[in-house]
């Protein structure tokens, strides 16, 4: 039985990173624990009474981690990384809308506090 030796992480001349299968994992679950299991995309809401202008709310889905998708903000056939910053977790439905162009993914940032 010929045994192979595992594939490593590897940054590409142009800095890109890829990970192997192991590593990939250790992605995920960090990028897991950032989101704590609610989807990282930001949903556009309509316009309500008073409220003059749609505005973006964090999409409500939560979910376990077998649930998640992992979404690379730009794609790996694109030349993104397999980074932390380049990484989202979403829900099946977001990831869905995402890939087939029914909705831009847009990250989820939490409001600036007004602590002074």
């Amino acid at each position: 039985m010929i045994r192979r030796k595992p594939k490593r992480s590897r940054v590409t001349k142009s800095g890109r990173v890829i990970l192997d299968k192991v590593q990939m994992g250790f992605l995920r679950l960090e990028v897991y624990y950032r989101a704590e299991g609610q989807c990282e995309n930001a949903v556009l809401v309509p316009k309500t009474g008073n409220n003059h202008k749609p505005q973006l709310r964090r999409c409500k889905n939560e979910m376990r981690w077998e649930d998640g998708h992992l979404h690379h903000r730009i794609h790996r056939s694109l030349g993104g990384s397999d980074s932390y910053e380049n990484c989202f977790w979403l829900c099946a439905s977001c990831h869905e809308n995402e890939h087939s162009g029914k909705r831009k993914f847009v990250p989820w940032k939490e409001p600036e506090s007004d602590t002074d």
